[in-house]
């Protein structure tokens, strides 16, 4: 991956992070990809966790 690549993927999951899309957030990992959440003691895999992982790392950030 080039440093132009992840910028662009760094930049896009700031943007949905802070516009709270959860839904747009889980498109820029791999499918394979894991959610190791240490703020909430949570391992999960992107997909089929992905808007409900999200939300929950969303809505911590919001408290």
């Amino acid at each position: 991956m080039s440093a132009t690549t992840f910028h662009t993927l760094a930049d896009a999951l700031i943007t949905a992070t802070n516009a709270f899309d959860a839904d747009n957030a889980v498109t820029l990992f791999a499918p394979d990809a894991v959610i190791d959440d240490l703020s909430t003691a949570t391992v999960s895999t992107v997909m089929p966790a992905s808007a409900t992982t999200w939300s929950v790392i969303l809505s911590d950030i919001t408290r």
